[in-house]
Order: structure tokens, then C-alpha cells, then sequence
């Protein structure tokens, strides 16, 4: 074999990533790739699944709300929105198909993560434009939570599809954000309305709502430009969380007197709950030192935060680069040394 037919079969067993068509040839093969794992894993059968999931959907669609009290105890609360999707293809489907399909609509989170890479990274020489957001992408997708994930009905991998597509779309306009713009104000309205269909959704989403509305107020613009955009995003999350779940909250108005019912029954008391603010806590630090040092501790026993032994360190790793781009930003100030309103992280990449 010469020289040239071995550089041809390299180039086939792992084919070079640093152009548009591989990008675009990615963003259809990896959803796929995902849907025949997702067949791989068998049967969804986790104790959710087993216990609401498709009970919630049955009981919407059946009108069961009113009749059966708490079968699935404080879950039977969650809006079932989510999971009629689900219900439906697994009443109506073959199984195979299911499990294909869920495989494919949580693969497209790598779509979603490449375009957000491809927009951080938009200044990479030329050699570097499309492979680094590829790999990237496919890293973020390669995560232990994620994989855990692939083709469930936990809900995480599809409501994860709001927030990614609520933070690229934010992002397409993320350098015109200080203009006085009808297009740049709807854009990010939109990417609000996005945000806050997830949350709608899955209430433990709005964690993200909040993240990227905040993250907003500390855009590179000025004072009022940030409250502007930051006001706009906020409006579109509360559309987007009226939208899929606002009819759930009156409906638990309507029946417990309480938009959140269980949770919260302290502020929205109601006589089948006792006075409680979170319902389920034990997943929570135990102290302000172990809150201090959480990353570390879930990454060490998963148990602390789940049910399910997943490690992931890639939290405690992001925590500790946080805290020192933040000490080595607090040291470069006193020494007066000029940098941009975005200092450099302490990986040397701009977080601008």
C-alpha cells in the first residue's frame, strides 16, 4: 500500500472536521447515532417512568386530576405536559420506534451546543474554525448525565433543548445587544419565550432562565442597554412559562389553592399539606461548609445529589477555574494592570 492510499484510508477512519459540509454532515449523523444508542440501552425503566411519567399523561388526558388523590405521591403534581409526547408514542408506537425517536430529539442538544460553540469561537484561525466547536460540541455531549439521559423520559435532555436554543439564539446577537433595535430586542424576546417553555415545562429548568437572564445584566454594554435586554429576556421567559404552564398552575389554584401545590404550602396553605416551603431537601447541602465545597462532594459521592452513581468532575473543575479567573481578575485590578471590560479567563481564552 502507497503512501497516498494510506493517507486515504486515515482520512476515511477519521475524517477531518475543519469544514461547513463536515459541520452540516455532523448535525444530521449525530442525532441518528444517538437514536440507535438510545436502542442499544434497551427498554426506558427508571423508577420515574414507572411511578408518573405516564401516569401524569393518562391522568390529564383522562381527567383522573380530581378523582385519584396523590397515586404517584408529590410527583402526581408535576406538570404532565411534558410527558403526553412521550405517553402517547409509547401507547400508540412500537417500542423500537420510541425509544429511535427520543434517542434522536435528545441527540439534537449537539446541534444546538455546536452552534453556540461556533459563536464563542468565531474567531479561531482558520485551521481551527470548525474542528474546535466539533469536538467541543461532541464533548458536551459525551457527559456522564447526558449519556445517562439518552432516550429516558426524565425530561432533562429535552427540556436542555430550550436552554441551549434560548442561549444560541441570545447569542446571534450578542455583539448588537447596546443597539436601540425592534430586531435585537425581539431576537432576544424570542430567545426568552424559548427559556421560558422549558421552565414551563420542567420548573427545575428556570434555574437556566435565571442564569442567562442575569448573565445579561453583565453583557459589555452599557448600564441601561443591560437592564433593556435583561428586561426584554425576563418578559419573554414569563410568556414562554405561561404558555406551557401557566393552565397548570390555575388548575392547582383552582383545586389546592396553591399554583405549586405540594411545595410551598408554608406561603399557600392547604389542609392535606403540612407547613412546608421545599418539599424534598435532602438532595441539599447540610451546612454553609459543605455548600462551599459541594462540587466537590457530589463528585466524589454522586449519592449526595442522586440516585444514581454518575461521576462527573467536570463540575468540581469548572468551580475551581471560576474561583480563580475570579481572584486572578481581583489581582489584576490591584495591581492596575488594563485589560477589557471581559478579562481573560485563567485558560487565556477572552470570556467575551
Amino acid at each position: 500500500m502507497n503512501r497516498n492510499s494510506t493517507a486515504r484510508g486515515r482520512w476515511f477512519l477519521m475524517p477531518s472536521m475543519n469544514s461547513p459540509r463536515a459541520l452540516t454532515r455532523a448535525c444530521w449523523i449525530v442525532p441518528l447515532i444517538y437514536g440507535v444508542y438510545s436502542l442499544m440501552q434497551g427498554a426506558d425503566s427508571n423508577w420515574d417512568v414507572r411511578n408518573y411519567h405516564l401516569y401524569n399523561a393518562f391522568a390529564l388526558l383522562h381527567g383522573k386530576m380530581a378523582i385519584d388523590l396523590a397515586p404517584a405521591g408529590m410527583q402526581s403534581y408535576f406538570n404532565p405536559l411534558l410527558d403526553v409526547p412521550y405517553y402517547l408514542m409509547a401507547m400508540h408506537l412500537p417500542a423500537m420506534l420510541v425509544g429511535f425517536v427520543m434517542g434522536v430529539l435528545q441527540g439534537l442538544n449537539f446541534v444546538l451546543l455546536l452552534g453556540v460553540c461556533r459563536l464563542v469561537f468565531a474567531d479561531l484561525p482558520e485551521q481551527e474554525r470548525y474542528r474546535t466547536p466539533f469536538w467541543l460540541a461532541l464533548a458536551g455531549c459525551f457527559t456522564a448525565n447526558f449519556m445517562s439521559g439518552i432516550g429516558n423520559s426524565m425530561g432533562d435532555n429535552t427540556t436542555s433543548l430550550f436552554c441551549l436554543g434560548a442561549l444560541l439564539i441570545v447569542m446571534t446577537v450578542w455583539s448588537r445587544l447596546a443597539e436601540v433595535s425592534a430586531r435585537v430586542l425581539l431576537t432576544v424576546a424570542i430567545g426568552g419565550v424559548i427559556s421560558g417553555l422549558g421552565a414551563g415545562l420542567k420548573l427545575t429548568t428556570v434555574v437556566y432562565s435565571v442564569a442567562l437572564c442575569g448573565g445579561l445584566l453583565f453583557a459589555p454594554i452599557s448600564s441601561i442597554a443591560r437592564l433593556r435586554v435583561a428586561f426584554v429576556f425576563g418578559v419573554g421567559v414569563l410568556l414562554g412559562l405561561a404558555a406551557t404552564g401557566g393552565y397548570w398552575f390555575l388548575e392547582l389554584w383552582r383545586l389546592y389553592g396553591n399554583p405549586v401545590y405540594p411545595q410551598y404550602s408554608a406561603i399557600f396553605p392547604s389542609a392535606l399539606t403540612s407547613s412546608v416551603g421545599a418539599v424534598d431537601t435532602k438532595w441539599l447541602p447540610s451546612s454553609i461548609w459543605e455548600a462551599l465545597v459541594f462540587p466537590f462532594v457530589f463528585s466524589i459521592n454522586p449519592h449526595r445529589v442522586g440516585q444514581v452513581e454518575l461521576h462527573q468532575a467536570i463540575w468540581a473543575a469548572a468551580y475551581v477555574i471560576f474561583w480563580w479567573w475570579v481572584i486572578a481578575t481581583l489581582v489584576r485590578r490591584r495591581k492596575g494592570v488594563s485589560a477589557t471590560w471581559w478579562p481573560m479567563s485563567p485558560l487565556g481564552i477572552s470570556c467575551g
